[in-house]
């Protein structure tokens, strides 16, 4: 799971908590099996923050409760209008599920372009790179790797917050287009 140890975890258990019990009748009732699952599925979405992490979390939540409403229309006992409703329920969950991918894939691209445009702007943090420098200080090689990973998380939220900065300047700035079919006063 190294892939969700810079999230959170309490936001880490809090989607669990929404993800879990999809997944609890799967596990044969075993709430560690159903977390371990849960674990594994949102570490398949690669995130990065917390705000992927909830959209991840959302995503495969739609997704089983499209796949717990399809499954429920079948059941021959149910009126024509149960049925439609159970699947129009799973139309509607699938719809968000694919939202939630749109905005996920938003995000991913929006912080691999901040990183990219930063690193490209900014020789100063690749020089942070940890190289002969640490070995220079007479480290153990342990020593020398959790330098090497804070200097990292260091240079993440760096770029996080810049990227941050950066979205938050955009939108505060007016649009100041004017439509072609309005006359300026």
């Amino acid at each position: 799971m190294a892939v969700l140890s810079n999230i959170a975890p309490i936001f880490l258990d809090a989607i669990l908590g929404g993800l879990v019990p999809w997944l609890l009748i799967a596990a044969g009732g075993d709430p560690v099996a159903a977390r371990q699952a849960s674990l594994e599925l949102l570490a398949s979405y690669a995130t990065e923050t917390e705000q992927e992490l909830a959209l991840a979390g959302e995503i495969a939540c739609h997704s089983f409760a499209a796949l717990d409403a399809l499954a429920r229309s079948v059941n021959p006992d149910l009126s024509l209008n149960q049925v439609l409703r159970l699947r129009g329920s799973a139309n509607s969950s699938q719809r968000s599920q694919n939202q939630c991918h749109r905005r996920l894939d938003r995000l991913r691209r929006e912080r691999l372009d901040f990183v990219e445009e930063a690193q490209a702007e900014q020789p100063e943090v690749a020089a942070l790179e940890p190289a002969a420098p640490v070995a220079d200080f007479g480290l153990s090689r342990p020593q020398r790797r959790a330098v090497e990973r804070a200097v990292v998380k260091a240079q993440r939220k760096i770029a996080e917050r810049d990227r941050v900065k950066a979205m938050r300047a955009a939108r505060a700035m007016p649009s100041r287009q004017v439509g072609s079919d309005r006359v300026a006063a």
